[in-house]
């Protein structure tokens, strides 16, 4: 059985955005994240499509430039991210995919709240179950204490953002330990590290609060688009028939705001 780097990724407020919305309005959005999905995660180097099968394909230069990051699957109003293996090059590309998967779900009014955690993750291939005909159904899914552990996590927290199982912290440092020695202790990691911040992410039980590695999705990393701003963050608390009236809502977007602040002040992409 595979042990994988696993981020378990939740919309907030899905089921109020789903009642106050039509369907084809609800379709048009959540296709939107898909592809951000899709666009920040599983791109292959050589799209598998049709043209494999041409004598002399033709593949434009921006897709074969790109390479393959991590796996995702989605389902409803949860995105799952995980690694081949649990590796610190896994890691790395998980938490790369997560940070630009978190900075688009803003832009998208689809905010995230995420856990990524390290544990078996089984991915599970059916065969054909339908009787003989035109028809055919397949079925499949994952499954693992990698995926439980990932879910447990995202759901401690009162914001938008994701935190970093200890152990995810262990295997990011792991080179960095080793190269440093007993000077790792007195070392600063999260400089070295990037889309890694430390910070004392909200829990929803006070008394459990304690600074962790979280994923520093405020701080500028070029990835070709306009800049994040914090009227994007704002915003998507409040988009396609959200509401924070309500105690919850108002305290995830507050936090959300807090760790912005902390993380881009000064910032003139803070504005």
């Amino acid at each position: 059985m595979a042990e994988r780097v696993v981020a378990f990724l939740d919309v907030l407020g899905f089921s109020e955005q789903v009642r106050s919305q039509t369907q084809e309005e609800l379709v048009e959005i959540y296709a939107a994240l898909i592809s951000a999905a899709y666009e920040n995660t599983t791109i292959v180097s050589v799209p598998d499509d049709w043209r494999k099968w041409d004598s002399e394909p033709f593949y434009h230069p921006w897709e074969e430039r790109k390479t393959r990051y991590v796996h995702m699957m989605m389902g409803s109003d949860s995105i799952v991210v995980f690694s081949d293996d649990a590796t610190r090059h896994g890691a790395g590309a998980v938490l790369g995919s997560v940070y630009r998967l978190l900075r688009a779900s803003f832009r998208l009014g689809m905010p995230l709240r995420g856990g990524i955690s390290i544990g078996e993750l089984t991915v599970v291939d059916g065969d054909d179950v339908a009787e003989p005909g035109s028809w055919t159904a397949t079925v499949g899914g994952f499954v693992g204490l990698g995926l439980v552990k990932a879910h447990e996590l995202e759901r401690d927290f009162q914001w938008s953002g994701v935190v970093l199982e200890p152990t995810v912290q262990e295997l990011l440092c792991s080179e960095l330990r080793a190269a440093l020695g007993d000077e790792f202790e007195n070392f600063d990691a999260t400089r070295a590290i990037p889309f890694v911040a430390d910070y004392p992410a909200p829990h929803k039980n006070p008394a459990r609060a304690t600074s962790r590695w979280v994923v520093d999705w405020p701080t500028e990393i070029d990835d070709g688009l306009a800049p994040l701003t914090r009227e994007h963050v704002r915003r998507s608390f409040e988009s396609h028939g959200r509401s924070i009236d309500e105690d919850d809502p108002r305290a995830k977007s507050e936090n959300t705001l807090m760790f912005w602040d902390a993380r881009v002040a000064g910032d003139a992409h803070s504005a």
